[in-house]
């Protein structure tokens, strides 16, 4: 990666919330449960997991008529108190329409002069801060602590790893179902090099703007350490890393530099 942080002592949430941008009323939580769309987690299950609920981008139909079931468009059937989680401003705006209550994380950069832009295709739109004003939306804006050059319009962090970090700087107790970054089945019993060759996927890579490898190295770290931190669950394949320390400790020689550099 080239533009890079320095490492950390300890492994820490790669975000941060803005203040300024965020909204001021949000809801309080002891726990949330936060649901993303990989196959380790079995979405007909919903009902069997406590409240609430947070469902992390879960596109509008007439946004997203591809891949998965059409029993899985918002809104979901379920007994659940939902909360749906999205990036795409457009998308919450169709959320909102919906009546469904939305989580709204703001992904921004900031530039040379300290000043906090979004990193939505939208946010020139005059339909776009007036979202913040649906009784329905909580905007929670964040910097992201790991690319450099995070003015990218879609940095390489992927929407499941933003999401999992704002739920816990919101409440400091979560538990993760379905984070697995297009692995299929458990890591547990791979190789080194198994392993490895799963973090590249040509077709991916072009479907999601070229940054899919990237992206797989920054999910792997931080899956395997974030499961080693208070407060936080994973369920996901991405919680079953924990025989590939060596894989990992390479990884973030990838996304850090040693503060030994000069």
């Amino acid at each position: 990666m080239r533009d890079r942080y320095p490492r950390p002592e300890n492994p820490e949430i790669p975000y941060e919330i803005i203040e300024s941008r965020s909204s001021s009323e949000r809801p309080n939580f002891d726990h949330l449960n936060v649901i993303l769309r990989g196959s380790s987690f079995d979405l007909h299950e919903l009902d069997t997991v406590g409240n609430p609920v947070v469902l992390v981008s879960f596109w509008p139909k007439e946004m997203w008529p591809n891949s998965y079931p059409t029993e899985f468009w918002p809104p979901l059937k379920t007994n659940r108190e939902v909360i749906y989680t999205h990036f795409h401003a457009e998308a919450v705006r169709e959320l909102l329409k919906l009546n469904l209550r939305v989580l709204w994380i703001e992904s921004c950069y900031s530039d040379k002069q300290g000043e906090f832009h979004p990193q939505d295709g939208d946010s020139r739109q005059s339909w776009y801060e007036k979202l913040t004003h649906h009784p329905l939306c909580t905007r929670i804006s964040v910097l992201q602590k790991i690319d450099k050059g995070g003015n990218r319009l879609r940095p390489p962090t992927g929407s499941g790893l933003a999401a999992i970090a704002t739920c816990y700087l919101l409440t400091k107790n979560i538990s993760v179902y379905g984070w697995d970054y297009y692995l299929k089945e458990s890591p547990q019993n791979f190789g080194y090099w198994t392993l490895f060759i799963k973090l590249y996927s040509y077709f991916l890579d072009s479907y999601k703007g070229m940054n899919f490898i990237e992206a797989g190295i920054i999910n792997f770290y931080y899956g395997y350490h974030f499961g080693n931190m208070p407060g936080i669950r994973i369920h996901g394949y991405l919680g079953q890393l924990h025989a590939h320390g060596k894989l990992i400790e390479k990884l973030e020689r990838v996304i850090f530099y040693s503060k030994k550099r000069v």
